[in-house]
């Protein structure tokens, strides 16, 4: 059995590594037994994890229409992998929103 440490507030470009390591350990058919220091580092990896082995953010979005709501699921899907612009577009949808428009709308004349 491997054993590997989850380091404290791992972060970024780390613990990606770290989570595609394990990952690949998962998929090869190795038993892992990852330690982790704090629960919110381990949760992190949790979804990396499952981000490399299954394409997806397994993490659920937050229910409600406020700014706050969608402005914390636009970072968690930004950070899932996704581009601003798509994790604009799901944040909103997922709130019932649209997105307004800048600018002049089609005056004649």
């Amino acid at each position: 059995m491997l054993v590997e440490i989850l380091q404290k507030n791992l972060q970024g470009a780390k613990l990606d590594e770290f989570a595609m390591r394990c990952a690949m350990q998962i998929l090869e058919g190795k038993d892992l037994r990852i330690v982790s220091l704090d629960e919110d580092s381990a949760k992190r990896l949790f979804e990396r994890i499952n981000y490399f082995i299954h394409g997806i953010n397994m993490s659920p979005l937050k229910k409600g229409k406020s700014k706050k709501v969608i402005s914390e699921n636009i970072s968690e899907l930004v950070h899932s992998g996704r581009s601003q612009g798509q994790s604009v577009a799901i944040a909103l949808k997922k709130a019932g929103r649209s997105r307004k428009r800048l600018g002049r709308r089609g005056k004649k004349g």
